[in-house]
């Protein structure tokens, strides 16, 4: 496991409502401790801060450490879906 908390995510690891609550290149991504997504992620989350939680994240990210090795592109974690509009009962 990746664990480095003095690690601080890159700069293009941010928390943005555009991209998601965690967006990097798949470089970056794998460049950065699993506990500074987990930190960037808890930042942005509008939820409760939960251990379960932060379980959840460690364990996806660190199985994604493993899975996208080799590839290019980017890495996206936990967006916003936005309502669509709900017609008056």
């Amino acid at each position: 496991m990746r664990h480095n908390a003095s690690m601080s995510p890159s700069p293009i690891a941010t928390a943005t409502a555009s991209a998601g609550w965690y967006s990097a290149t798949i470089a970056s991504f794998l460049d950065t401790e699993t506990i500074a997504v987990i930190g960037v992620l808890a930042t942005a989350s509008p939820f409760a801060d939960t251990v379960e939680q932060k379980r959840a994240w460690q364990i996806e990210i660190d199985l994604l450490h493993r899975v996208v090795q080799g590839l290019h592109g980017w890495i996206i974690l936990e967006f916003d879906i936005p309502e669509s509009g709900r017609n008056a009962a």
